[in-house]
């Protein structure tokens, strides 16, 4: 049983849906669509924005962004999840179902394992949800996944693609959740679920016991200065969380549990519905139980325990708020995109299978509005009324409807040629096709480029300001954008220095810069620009303008370590070293399990002859990466430099097997044999490094010398076989 958790946020969802409604013997109100609609020029169906339902009060609709991370990036194979990504998948869906508020799917970002990266999580948290939400709205926030606090600083939240090397710069600050919370996101009630209880190790060096539940603490900070936010938690400051395929075949105890408690085993006095009370003492005892006492859930937040959270016959329910009967028994097959998310009457019934269709059964044969997410674009909907016992669906222009012997097809929007056929007559805004052209340079990865999607997203401002779609692509550009500036980030935390590139640098400083015009209230992405500039300058020799922009961009956001960092590296080309060792270590101390400081301490102090300085910072370098060879390599060159021959032999070795493909190695391994008259060996040593560096600046001078040592091996064996009587004596 590993450690890991679920998610506390349906009941509080439920709860905020569910209670008036269900005080009334009722279901919790259909969802209903926003007023404004939009249209597609290359469908034949009504196309509108599909909102989702109101909440039991009338007042605002309902948005939730949903991460679950099982499969890490950069964690070795014992600290990565098992089923967090399963938790978040379950949440989805029962939030989409009628009981959890029959959520459209494009009310809902749902990012799973390598979906979830840094710039996704923070583009659907600090870009989508702010822009989405309203005054009067119900937003739920969930997070299936580790969290990891970095000495006494901050908490994280890891992406797929965080690198505990440098969580500051890679993951998710519970700091900055918060602002984003009670700053940015302007909505009536905010429900944060948080699993993060940290498990197994996840960096390339081993933190604290304390360090790996303390997570807990932080979280239970966010929101507490802005009104309306519950926080909940799977367990308390001091637990962990426990995940095990043997709930449910998969889950967190608490999920799980939290499931079957509001699918009707938290019903206690079987009046049809699970209340607030009845769940919490459900939930206080399985949980518990089920878990050795090791895991207790906690809840922030007042709430009435008389108050109902689920429904636990919603067919039931129905029965008894409606004596209306309407036969069924229709079916409706839809064609149309695969992996397009179908709801009839706002209630979730599956996706497009792969195949291309999608058979929904049991229907009845009156009216019903079919509503369409399709995947990367869009949702639209369409009325029609079912008469035969089957009836087909196209939904491609031109829509066609078969039923029985005859067939119906749909036209224009709003203007059906046949006068049986019904659809529906909202105002349509027809789209530039510019849109268009802008998803299909982003769906190719054209986005800076002449030409590409940022290009053509200009032309569009210019030419129709007023774009009804300019939202979505404005939140599909910011997806990009985040992604193209985090990378460069990324590349700088975990590439070796040799494998750092200018045009990553470039592409992230546009990035950021953009990134800007469209979220000019995020204030970390000037800094992160800064950064970007920065580095370029330093590549194309211009480390007095990469100073400035570096020194500005300190004092914008003083705990970035990475750009510290760059700062040493723009003072070391200018020879400046007191002033570059400084900014290591000031890069050291706030990043302290990321190897890059220490190794350029290291050759600081090792061009500076002071080689007991250097060898502990290339040991701290190694044992904090052992992936980078370059901290391996100097680790070798100093031993060898301070006549450790035995323990540069072991680092060298080390390295090898670490990184097979690293060229340089070889030459130090064979200079130590040399040195000691292992003559073969070195001969070896030289010739692995020819094999791999064959066109190296030195590749001639190595096989001069691959030539002298192998005469001095042969020599050796020729003596050695002239020896006929051999001596215990020392030569």
């Amino acid at each position: 049983m590993t450690c890991r958790s679920a998610n506390a946020l349906i009941a509080t969802a439920l709860f905020l849906l569910q209670a008036v409604a269900a005080q009334t013997g009722n279901q919790p109100a259909p969802p209903q669509a926003r007023t404004q609609s939009a249209a597609q020029s290359d469908r034949g169906l009504t196309v509108k924005q599909v909102g989702t339902g109101l909440a039991p009060d009338g007042k605002g609709q309902l948005w939730a962004v949903i991460v679950g991370i099982s499969s890490y990036k950069n964690v070795p194979p014992e600290g990565q999840l098992r089923f967090a990504h399963r938790d978040a998948e379950e949440l989805a869906a029962f939030l989409r179902s009628p009981r959890g508020g029959s959520f459209p799917s494009n009310h809902i970002k749902l990012l799973l394992n390598q979906d979830a990266t840094l710039s996704a999580i923070r583009t659907a948290i600090g870009t989508w949800l702010v822009r989405s939400a309203e005054p009067e709205d119900v937003v739920y926030i969930f997070f299936a996944g580790h969290g990891v606090v970095e000495g006494e600083s901050d908490g994280y939240l890891l992406a797929h693609d965080s690198d505990p090397q440098n969580l500051y710069a890679t993951a998710l600050q519970v700091a900055e959740l918060d602002r984003i919370i009670t700053q940015r996101l302007h909505a009536r009630v905010v429900v944060l679920m948080a699993d993060a209880c940290h498990a197994g190790q996840i960096g390339w060096a081993s933190r604290g016991e304390l360090e790996k539940a303390a997570i807990t603490k932080y979280l239970d900070e966010v929101g507490k200065s802005g009104a309306g936010v519950f926080r909940l938690l799977a367990s308390r400051a001091n637990e962990r969380s426990f995940e095990d395929a043997r709930w449910g075949g998969g889950h967190g105890a608490f999920t799980h549990f939290l499931l079957e408690g509001l699918k009707g085993k938290g019903d206690r006095d079987n009046d049809g519905f699970v209340r607030v009370g009845e769940l919490l003492d459900y939930l206080s005892a399985v949980v518990p139980e089920e878990t050795r006492a090791l895991q207790h859930p906690r809840f922030a937040g007042s709430v009435d325990p008389r108050l109902p959270l689920s429904i636990v016959s919603v067919d039931k329910a129905s029965d008894q708020t409606s004596t209306a009967t309407v036969a069924k028994g229709y079916s409706l097959e839809l064609h149309g995109t695969p992996g397009s998310e179908v709801y009839i009457d706002n209630s979730y019934r599956g996706k497009i299978r792969p195949n291309g269709t999608l058979l929904v059964d049991n229907l009845a044969s009156n009216r019903h509005e079919v509503s369409i997410d399709p995947p990367d674009a869009e949702a639209f909907s369409q009325t029609i009324s079912l008469v035969a016992a089957r009836t087909l669906l196209e939904l491609k222009p031109p829509a066609v409807i078969k039923g029985g012997g005859s067939t119906t097809t749909v036209g224009s929007i709003g203007r059906p040629k046949d006068p049986n056929t019904t659809t529906t007559s909202s105002t349509v805004n027809n789209s530039s096709p510019l849109v268009a052209r802008i998803r299909e340079a982003v769906a190719r990865n054209q986005v800076l480029e002449p030409g590409g999607a940022w290009a053509i997203y200009k032309q569009l401002v210019r030419e129709t300001p007023a774009e009804p779609m300019r939202a979505y692509v404005e939140i599909s550009l910011t997806t990009s954008l985040e992604e193209i500036g985090q990378q460069a980030i990324n590349a700088y935390i975990r590439s070796s220095v040799l494998q750092l590139r200018a045009s990553d640098f470039k592409r992230g400083a546009e990035a950021f810069k953009c990134l800007r015009s469209l979220n000019p209230s995020d204030t970390q992405l000037e800094t992160k620009q800064l950064f970007c500039e920065a580095r370029v300058a330093i590549d194309e020799g211009k480390n007095q303008d990469a100073i400035a922009s570096l020194n500005k961009a300190i004092a914008l956001d003083p705990r970035a370590g990475h750009s510290y960092n760059a700062l040493g590296v723009a003072y070391e080309k200018l020879n400046d070293n007191e002033h570059a060792v400084d900014a290591y270590r000031h890069a050291a101390e706030l990043a302290p399990q990321w190897s890059f400081p220490h190794l350029h301490l290291g050759i600081q102090y090792f061009s500076k002859g002071k080689l007991d300085r250097a060898e502990s910072e290339f040991e701290t370098a190694v044992r904090l990466d052992p992936r980078d060879p370059f901290a391996g390599w100097w680790l070798v060159r100093c031993y060898r430099e301070r006549n450790k021959l035995s323990e540069c032999e072991q680092a060298a070795m080390n390295l090898i097997r670490a990184v097979p493909t690293f060229a340089s190695v070889h030459v130090d391994l064979g200079l130590i044999y040399e040195s000691s008259r292992q003559y073969s060996k070195a001969a070896n040593e030289f010739d692995a490094y020819l094999r791999l560096a064959p066109t190296s600046p030195d590749a001639a001078l190595i096989k001069y010398n691959v030539d002298k040592v192998r005469e001095f091996a042969a020599k050796n064996r020729k003596l050695a076989g002239g020896n006929k009587h051999p001596s215990l004596k020392k030569p």
